[in-house]
């Protein structure tokens, strides 16, 4: 074992550039994959967070009475996709808008209280299933379509941005994957290149096949483990730096970077035993 181990070691020493280039390969596809799952819990962090507020807000036409509006949010209560709602008065906008403006309020709003000229709304919560941008679009247009409704907003674009980042950062998470496999098989090619003539030698003395691979194998699981390594301390110095800038307020679950680390390593056995069969035949 200590000789397949050590073995390894040198394989990964003699790789030279090719070695470091794929370390820093899988370090970098460590740190993807660690910006995906923060990504998700971005993800279901918002929309947790727009659980607690009306994620569709109804504006009827002013010349509806109060008792009106009331009677729409009531219909619109019993729409399925429909969780509860809440009519919001004009005094209420108000007082809501002081306390939005704070100290600036006064003056930003002065004059208001004897012409008030914001709207009342309905503000209205999706059922439990959850808000999808997809069915907000959908459940918009059906609340337009209610008699006395003026304007319907909904707020989507938060989510959507946020799977459109998710979706990016797979997409560069699977072309990094690839390319690491692609450079540490390149990594252990070089490495039976430049050691034909003792592999020859081993196979001469009797060697199996299965005795010669094993440290080429371990040199990727090395590589890729190194790379974990390197790429999960690099992400952990961008979150104390910038996490509390992006909104993000806990590093990776250890259950979460044990994950990771193992992909790595898998990666990294993977790229080893691409070049294995065909490389070590064509020279022992």
């Amino acid at each position: 074992m200590r000789y397949i181990v050590s073995e390894a070691l040198r394989n990964v020493r003699h790789g030279g550039v090719v070695s470091v280039l794929a370390i820093l390969i899988v370090a970098l596809t460590t740190i993807l994959f660690g910006v995906l799952y923060l990504v998700r819990a971005a993800v279901h962090f918002e929309l947790a967070r727009m659980a607690d507020r009306p994620v569709v807000v109804v504006f009827p036409e002013d010349r509806l009475s109060d008792d009106e509006v009331r009677a729409m949010a009531t219909e619109i209560d019993g729409i399925p996709a429909i969780e509860s709602t809440q009519v919001v008065s004009k005094a209420e906008a108000l007082a809501r808008s002081g306390e939005l403006f704070g100290e600036h309020a006064a003056v930003l709003l002065e004059g208001f209280g004897r012409d008030n000229p914001l709207p009342r709304s309905i503000e209205v919560w999706a059922a439990a299933e959850g808000p999808e941008p997809g069915s907000l679009a959908a459940l918009s247009q059906q609340l337009r379509a209610l008699s006395g409704v003026e304007s319907v907003t909904f707020e989507a674009d938060s989510i959507r941005a946020i799977g459109r980042v998710k979706n990016t950062v797979m997409l560069l998470g699977a072309l990094v994957i690839v390319i690491s496999v692609v450079v540490i098989s390149f990594s252990i090619m070089l490495t039976i290149y430049a050691r034909r003539d003792e592999l020859n030698i081993l196979r001469l003395v009797g060697a199996t096949y299965g005795f010669i691979r094993v440290p080429l194998l371990l040199q990727g699981c090395i590589e890729g483990l190194l790379g974990s390594a390197v790429g999960l301390g690099l992400l952990y110095g961008l979150f104390r730096n910038l996490g509390s800038l992006a909104g993000v307020q806990e590093f990776l679950e250890p259950v979460a970077a044990a994950a990771i680390v193992g992909g790595a390593t898998l990666i990294g056995m993977a790229g080893g035993m691409m070049p294995m069969r065909r490389r070590l035949r064509a020279v022992t």
